[in-house]
């Protein structure tokens, strides 16, 4: 019996929808897609520059380098004042201390918009009891090299990202909900990759999905039934 085109409308509809679970995890419709951007740096005149000076978007700041990019924070404001010298820091719990080594800093390095790097300092002052911290200027190109990560140990969508200048994921390339941007050493060449904007959908959840692929079967096979009835 030849099928209406209404019956065929169905009868394709009742397909799509019984076989949603085959398809449905390609469609990624829950989570979160991260939008990533590559855009390479140098270190020109021993201060890091970036190639062009297209907007982009550090506000997460930029793996190896705290303070650069990023909005002013209160910790960076105060780190500002050891860039015209050492600042003497009395600490109201510490009173003797051997050394420094445990003053941990986010970053190995610190940087701010002008592109100079620096390398942190701290000692012990015993007379003074309080810490002296500082930082040293520090060559931009072997910073950059330390903290870049080599292309083979990337992960691929920020290799995509480096090659086409964009990438997309449904989650963070570095660490748990990680949105810092990082270099990535390609062919000699330095490119910060970040993530410039997220799209949220739906909360990653695998019981809901179960749940509306149930829902898409069951929907599906009435329509089938029907169409099968109405021959």
């Amino acid at each position: 019996m030849t099928r209406s085109w209404p019956q065929r409308a169905l009868l394709v509809l009742g397909l799509l929808l019984v076989t949603v679970p085959l398809y449905a995890p390609a469609l990624d419709v829950t989570g979160t897609d991260y939008h990533y951007e590559a855009t390479e740096i140098t270190a020109e005149d021993n201060e890091l520059t970036f190639v062009d000076d297209r907007p982009r978007r550090l506000y997460y700041g930029l793996s190896g380098f705290d303070c650069y990019g990023t909005p002013a924070d209160r910790s960076c404001a105060l780190e500002a004042a050891t860039l015209d010298g050492p600042v003497v820091a009395p600490h109201p719990t510490i009173t003797e201390a051997t050394g420094a080594d445990f003053l941990d800093t986010d970053e190995p390095y610190l940087a701010y918009g002008d592109g100079r790097v620096y390398d942190y300092t701290a000692e012990w002052n015993g007379s003074e009891r309080a810490f002296v911290l500082g930082v040293e200027r520090v060559n931009a190109v072997e910073a950059l090299d330390q903290v870049a990560t080599p292309a083979r140990h990337a992960p691929t969508p920020a290799l995509n990202a480096v090659r086409t200048g964009t990438a997309t994921t449904d989650g963070p390339l570095w660490g748990d909900d990680s949105r810092e941007a990082h270099i990535v050493e390609y062919e000699g060449d330095y490119y910060v990759v970040s993530v410039q904007f997220y799209s949220p959908s739906l909360s990653e959840n695998p019981l809901l999905e179960r749940l509306l692929e149930g829902i898409s079967v069951a929907f599906g096979l009435a329509v089938l039934a029907r169409v099968r009835s109405e021959q």
